[in-house]
């Protein structure tokens, strides 16, 4: 995918793209009850996070008892499956990716919602251009009373 990124090739990148979440087990929504489902459960997810219930349940991701090296291997998929999620996220606001504005900010919000799980695994440049990406789709896309959640 970053090979036809950097030739200009969006619609491979883009499929690329999509290939890599289907193997790493997260398939972008097909319908639209798909989508909806999918975007309320990001929003929840996002909520939780900022009430400190997701980042305990992102802590412990990769099982309660503490195995490092699986852990590790949690983040790691969770910062790959961002990182996914962001590039996807971007082709979208460059309009190379087709999709309405549900679909971008389900993009967003997993993309925001899996960097977060990520924790140390992913740097701190990523995390800010993902959260400032998100931040403005969520004003672009969203209703004005879902506007909160920018912060």
């Amino acid at each position: 995918a970053d090979l036809d990124l950097a030739r200009g090739y969006f619609a491979q990148a883009a499929q690329q793209l999509w290939l890599a979440l289907l193997a790493l087990g997260r398939p972008l929504p097909t319908s639209h009850l798909d989508l909806a489902c999918s975007l309320l459960w990001s929003l929840i997810r996002h909520l939780l996070q900022r009430l400190w219930v997701g980042r305990w349940l992102a802590g412990h991701a990769g099982g309660l008892h503490r195995d490092c090296a699986l852990q590790a291997d949690a983040r790691a998929s969770a910062r790959d499956a961002a990182l996914v999620y962001h590039k996807l996220h971007q082709l979208h606001t460059m309009g190379k990716y087709t999709g309405g504005h549900l679909a971008a900010a389900n993009l967003a919000l997993s993309a925001l919602n899996l960097a977060e799980c990520a924790g140390d695994a992913m740097s701190v440049a990523t995390l800010a251009e993902i959260y400032v990406a998100a931040a403005l789709r969520v004003k672009t896309s969203l209703p004005r009373a879902l506007h909160f959640l920018t912060r």
